[in-house]
């Protein structure tokens, strides 16, 4: 996704580098409505390609997410690990959940998102 978004000059808009446009003193109201909804545009286009470029358990996270780089820091806070004993603890985690009777299947899938 990294290497997508920087070939089509988008990166900065994830890493927060490119935030969203502020007013310019000698800018027309009508000019920044324009620039501010091609931001915003580019914005929806990023989250919709992680919606749609992600498994199922992880593209239900991004429906509370406005902007692409709350998604981001969501995804790399989530998933990078550099500690093999973190990663170890989360796997054998996963590894002996199991369905409790009487739960409902959305209740355990939450409880599994939780990892």
């Amino acid at each position: 996704m990294k290497s997508f978004l920087k070939g089509r000059k988008l990166w900065r808009i994830v890493t927060g580098d490119k935030l969203a446009l502020v007013i310019r003193q000698d800018e027309t109201n009508k000019s920044f409505v324009n620039r501010l909804e091609e931001w915003d545009c580019i914005n929806r286009r990023i989250l919709t390609w992680f919606t749609n470029t992600s498994v199922s358990s992880v593209n239900m996270h991004f429906g509370c997410f406005d902007l692409a780089k709350e998604a981001w820091d969501f995804l790399v806070s989530r998933y990078t690990s550099t500690d093999l004993a973190h990663q170890y603890q989360i796997l054998s985690n996963l590894n002996r959940l199991r369905q409790e009777s009487g739960q409902s299947i959305d209740d355990f899938h939450s409880h599994m998102s939780y990892y």
